[in-house]
């Protein structure tokens, strides 16, 4: 690997990282370093990729505040250690995480689409359970 490629590793780690100091001194470094017009063009792919990355991660975070804002009002009622240990073979915590957009290590977890439709049916599974219980 050249130096270069380790130094746009170093960038990238900085940048998913949002360690936003570290990032403009080591881009400032690299600026100085690679001063060709090549580097201006990779920047320039840099950040549009990491624009790209960014709006897929909003559109995926408006899922999420959408998910979570349906469920928040059933928070006290649906069993959701239940459903991560039984549906997910997950922790409690794994799909709260993922229901609220909780950060974990820098990086924020949502659920997938298919996570979604596994939290559907096991609502739906829940609620056709509890509306088959009849005491005499």
């Amino acid at each position: 690997m050249s130096n270069f490629d380790k130094d746009m590793k170093k960038l990238e780690k900085l940048y998913a990282e949002h360690k936003q100091e570290e990032f403009m001194e080591h881009f400032t470094q690299m600026k100085e370093k690679y001063p060709s017009e090549d580097f201006s063009t990779i920047m320039l792919d840099f950040v549009k990729g990491n624009y790209k990355r960014m709006k897929e991660e909003v559109q995926e975070l408006s899922s999420t505040v959408e998910v979570y804002k349906q469920v928040e009002p059933y928070k006290e009622i649906v069993p959701f250690k239940y459903i991560a240990e039984r549906y997910f073979g997950k922790s409690a915590s794994w799909l709260t995480q993922r229901i609220k957009g909780t950060p974990v290590r820098g990086r924020i977890y949502t659920l997938k689409p298919s996570e979604i439709v596994t939290f559907n049916n096991a609502l739906h599974d829940i609620g056709a359970r509890l509306g088959s219980i009849s005491i005499c």
